[in-house]
């Protein structure tokens, strides 16, 4: 389990930034910001104990994406990276 966390303030931040450019087609405002905080659950016991939890409060560097997915498929997790152009499924 991924577990990617930000503070409540980083979170309306983001979604006050995006507002303020007018160019994102997501209609997903400060209203769908409140519900999704308001209903948010956290994960069970049993679930911490296999998650990897990521801080999102600024943005990870490709680098390290690419190495948790070389760390996840080196466990024999299957991984789908994703690009520009392309979608594969790799193991």
């Amino acid at each position: 389990i991924l577990a990617f966390e930000a503070p409540e303030a980083v979170l309306r931040a983001r979604v006050a930034a995006r507002a303020a450019l007018a160019q994102d087609a997501s209609e997903a405002g400060v209203a769908v910001l409140e519900r999704q905080l308001a209903t948010r659950e956290p994960l069970a016991p049993e679930e911490q104990a296999e998650a990897i939890t990521i801080g999102t409060e600024r943005p990870l560097p490709w680098a390290a994406w690419r190495a948790l997915l070389a760390c996840l498929r080196r466990a024999g997790i299957r991984t789908r990276a994703v690009g520009a152009e392309t979608e594969t499924t790799e193991t």
